[in-house]
């Protein structure tokens, strides 16, 4: 299944991919309403669904790193994508 944003579409003239949420996301932060563990959950698994499992890790790591304590779904996340491997 595809995701799709028409709103953001017709806004931006382009679909939305993983880099135009970092930057949605980093645009929050400084704004100060930074993300949330489900906002990192999010990101973590768009990039599984693309098998990025590098980046995923990172996105964790950096999760974890500012404080975000994972929840379950966190380490569900990860459970499912490994399953599908």
């Amino acid at each position: 299944m595809e995701y799709s944003n028409p709103e953001f579409t017709i806004l931006v003239g382009a679909e939305p991919n993983i880099c135009t949420y970092n930057a949605l996301i980093d645009g929050l932060t400084e704004k100060g309403a930074g993300p949330n563990v489900c906002t990192y959950n999010a990101l973590i698994d768009g990039y599984c669904l693309r098998s990025q499992m590098k980046e995923a890790k990172n996105m964790f790591a950096i999760m974890v790193g500012k404080g975000c304590a994972p929840d379950v779904h966190s380490c569900s996340i990860f459970d499912q994508w490994i399953l599908q491997e």
